[in-house]
């Protein structure tokens, strides 16, 4: 697990109904560009680089 190696996080966005994990399983374009937004900054941060 990378857990034991570094600090770990989670990035959830929403998804159509509830779904995941399921070929049902919908999520905007604007919703997934929000969570890559977020990634960013907090690699970004992380590296020292904001």
């Amino acid at each position: 697990h990378m857990s034991a190696l570094c600090p770990t996080a989670m990035i959830f966005i929403p998804s159509k109904d509830g779904i995941s994990h399921n070929p049902a399983e919908f999520s905007s374009w604007s919703d997934i560009a929000n969570g890559v937004n977020l990634l960013k900054s907090a690699v970004l941060e992380t590296a020292g680089r904001a």
